[in-house]
């Protein structure tokens, strides 16, 4: 696995979730990071969880080659393990194409999982 040259992080949630809810956001974020690492050479990484009055939603966004689906499938259990977490947690789980190349993640976890506002810190 390689760094990248480029990691960007933006969290703008102002609700709260349960913990579980949060352990598998948190596996289906790690995986789309090591999947861009490790297989797509991504030189660019950014990461982006925000809620406002919408579900909350997690994007992972990577400036790699992109995949071939079919072989991404054979070579390992990743895609299958997030399609597992966000099915665990009612989450919609869409990978697709970035245009001008690479991929996103995209994750969106329905209300009934949001408790509420997060207190204030």
């Amino acid at each position: 696995m390689r760094a990248a040259s480029s990691v960007a992080w933006r969290a703008d949630c102002r609700w709260s979730t349960c913990p579980a809810a949060a352990e598998h956001l948190f596996g289906i974020i790690q995986e789309a990071v090591a999947n861009a690492l490790s297989h797509a050479a991504a030189r660019r990484i950014e990461i982006d969880l925000s809620s406002g009055e919408s579900p909350l939603v997690a994007e992972v966004r990577d400036d790699g080659s992109g995949f071939d689906r079919s072989q991404a499938e054979a070579r390992g259990a990743g895609l299958a393990t997030m399609r597992n977490r966000a099915a665990r947690i009612g989450a919609l789980l869409v990978i697709g194409p970035r245009p001008g190349g690479g991929t996103i993640v995209s994750v969106t976890l329905p209300r009934p999982l949001v408790l509420g506002p997060r207190a204030a810190e």
